[in-house]
């Protein structure tokens, strides 16, 4: 396997890990937290935030892998 395609599969899966750290991390913090004083308003954004930052690093090292290769090349 080439030295490209091992950093894009770990890259893939770093991001997987990330999902899943999010995906199981939300439903335990809220069992956990007991029962509250007011109600729970609005949305938690935490998980689309964490999301959107790991898309954002992955297009901009995808963006960075190109503009090396050209320059190399």
């Amino acid at each position: 396997m080439s030295k490209r395609r091992r950093g894009i599969a770990a890259m893939i899966a770093a991001t997987l890990v990330v999902f899943a750290a999010i995906g199981t991390a939300a439903p335990a913090a809220a069992a956990a937290a007991g029962p509250a004083a007011l109600a729970a308003t609005g949305a938690d954004v935490m998980p689309w935030l964490i999301a959107g930052g790991v898309a954002l690093l992955a297009g901009l090292a995808a963006v960075l892998v190109g503009v090396v290769r050209r320059r190399r090349s």
